[in-house]
């Protein structure tokens, strides 16, 4: 009797080889598998750019890669690439090369009102000084909150403003050191903030004298002593330089006051330098009402998300945050609380859905003026922040139990049925990444990749490794529709495209032909492959394996192969850099044993 198998599914290691049957993978490594053959995984190609040390994460954004040893959180909004990472503010750019922190620091200082010549106002008047960014979205400029009020009593006068706000602050500094001391305002920075000094009022770049590096960024603050640590030395010795933002581009300037039903626009000053201005414009004249009181920077999010109306969610502990809709920099005070510490956040379905340690949430609406946060059924938590990705059915994810699919409601661990738990259990949730291509959920971990490919034949499950050249980072680039992922090499690590390079070894057991077919003692005596290229065979009769064989063929062709053991089940492992389209046993008494 003559057996023909040339049907090969995915992964089946939960029920066992005796139990699947020959059309499915009791264990496989870096196959492609499709209806009607076996052929090997391409390995990653040769590197398209690479940076040193173990790379964490990679993005690639208006063309540039960027590369990070932190396991940065990527997302785009609006023009802008937005990163999180845990322990610090969130950060921007619009071209993938200068990043500054996502929030837009508010004047700790009010300006100085008084009373000046002869002109229209008459009563008492507030002024409030904002900072605005270069960085625009949507053609919304990014606009702080305001400073404290300054209140000057006018009687047909001009109000006189003076030391409007240029600054965040100022320091001292020494030629050689990294420390700022005697920092004013020490609250007002951040961990990441881009930082530029300026020696005196009406300086508006960076004098050389200051001797703060471009591009430096702060990289601790220690509010017990007033002292920032910047990222690189200085060159000069400076004292009282003035501190700030280098992303600042100018300052608007409101007023409130008698006859005026709003806080409004006076003027926009487009510079960083200007110190003075006289304000004579009428009441009836007032600008544009003020529309960020209230608004502060962003926490140290560990995890965010976006929804289409530009609403940007964050998430530190187990403190759930809202932006302003299309104002993914600016916050209020409306904050949410789950019940557990919050572990990813993502968009799914219209509405956001949060991942904690032990179950999901799931938060409705399009704004903090309508959002609902409930909790679900489901006690799925989330393992790895990394591996959470949109699926389209579902949102898929690491849990402890295994891979797991969130449809909105009901968390369901899909790597139950095929997936055994012994394996599930040896991938580290560490430093795990996901990866959505070409419809399948590619899981990288720190001895391989683990694939769900619903496309699959009986199993969606497959799973390989890259031998010393372990994923670190994964990403999909859109620009160029190609998955990448980062490997170490000397110390660096290198962007390579996936499936682009040589064929990796493969291997396939599977699973057995089974029983005592009609009563025959001696149940496989011969069998035969068809390939092409580098096959290595061994013959598991009873689960006992046989000698390897091995055979290579230019062309397809058979290669054929007595069975050396006797048994009632036979399975086969086979491997190799070539492809197999089909697998023939023969059943029969036969005496001849090779």
């Amino acid at each position: 009797m003559l057996l023909v198998s040339n049907t090969f599914g995915g992964l089946s290691q939960r029920r066992g080889a005796n139990l699947i049957g020959p059309n499915l993978a009791a264990d496989l490594s870096n196959v492609k598998l499709d209806d009607h053959g076996i052929s090997a995984l391409s390995g990653p190609g040769s590197a398209v750019t690479s940076a040193a040390g173990t790379i964490r994460s990679a993005y690639k954004f208006n063309g540039t890669w960027i590369l990070s040893t932190e396991a940065r959180q990527y997302l785009e909004t609006a023009g802008m690439l937005i990163y999180a990472v845990t322990g610090q503010h969130p950060k921007k750019s619009t071209d993938g090369t200068t990043f500054h922190n996502l929030g837009i620091q508010a004047p700790q200082t009010a300006c100085t009102a008084g009373v000046g010549a002869a002109g229209a106002l008459t009563g008492d008047f507030t002024y409030y000084v904002t900072f605005y960014s270069s960085v625009s979205v949507n053609g919304v400029t990014q606009e702080s909150g305001p400073s404290v009020g300054a209140t000057v009593t006018l009687a047909a006068q001009r109000g006189s403003l003076s030391a409007i706000p240029t600054h965040l602050g100022t320091g001292d500094i020494a030629t050689g050191t990294n420390t700022v001391l005697n920092v004013t305002n020490i609250g007002a920075w951040q961990v990441g903030m881009r930082i530029i000094g300026q020696i005196a009022a009406g300086t508006s770049a960076p004098d050389a004298s200051v001797g703060i590096p471009a591009g430096a960024t702060v990289t601790a603050i220690n509010t017990g002593t007033n002292t920032l640590t910047i990222s690189a030395n200085a060159t000069a010795t400076a004292a009282g330089i003035r501190l700030t933002d280098p992303q600042f581009a100018g300052r608007k300037v409101y007023r409130s006051g008698t006859g005026q039903s709003t806080t409004g626009l006076v003027t926009t000053i487009a510079d960083m330098t200007t110190l003075a201005y006289t304000d004579n414009l009428a009441v009836a004249s007032i600008g544009a009402p003020i529309d960020t009181v209230g608004y502060l920077i962003p926490s140290k999010f560990d995890t965010i998300a976006v929804s289409p109306q530009g609403v940007l969610l964050g998430a530190v502990g187990r403190s759930i945050q809202p932006s302003e809709p299309a104002l993914p920099w600016a916050f209020t005070v409306t904050e949410y609380q789950a019940n557990e510490t919050v572990k990813a956040l993502a968009h799914y379905a219209g509405g956001f859905v949060i991942l904690t340690v032990a179950s999901c949430y799931v938060l409705d609406g399009t704004s903090a003026r309508n959002f609902v946060l409930s909790n679900t059924p489901s006690q799925q938590g989330c393992a790895e922040r990394d591996t959470v990705i949109d699926m389209g059915d579902a949102l898929f994810y690491l849990s402890p139990d295994g891979v797991t699919a969130f449809d909105g409601r009901i968390a369901v661990v899909i790597s139950k049925e095929h997936v055994s738990d012994a394996f599930m259990a040896a991938i580290s949730a560490t430093n795990a990444k996901a990866v959505r291509y070409n419809e399948r959920y590619y899981l990288f971990h720190a001895t391989g990749f683990l694939v769900w490919d619903n496309r699959q034949p009986g199993s969606p499950w497959n799973k390989g490794d890259l031998g010393a050249n372990e994923a670190t980072a994964a990403h999909y680039s859109r620009l160029d529709d190609a998955m990448f992922v980062v490997v170490p090499n000397a110390g660096s690590g290198e962007v390579r495209q996936w499936e682009a390079g040589a064929a990796l070894t493969w291997s396939y057991r599977t699973g057995d032909w089974h029983g005592d077919v009609e009563g025959l003692e001696d149940f496989y005596r011969s069998g035969r492959l068809v390939h092409n290229g580098a096959i290595t065979l061994t013959c598991y009769t009873d689960g006992t394996a046989g000698t390897a064989k091995a055979n290579t063929r230019a062309t397809q062709g058979p290669f054929d192969f007595w069975i050396s053991r006797r048994g009632l089940r036979l399975s086969l492992l086979m491997g190799g850099t070539g492809s197999i389209n089909a697998i023939y046993a023969d059943i029969g008494k036969e005496a001849r044993r090779a």
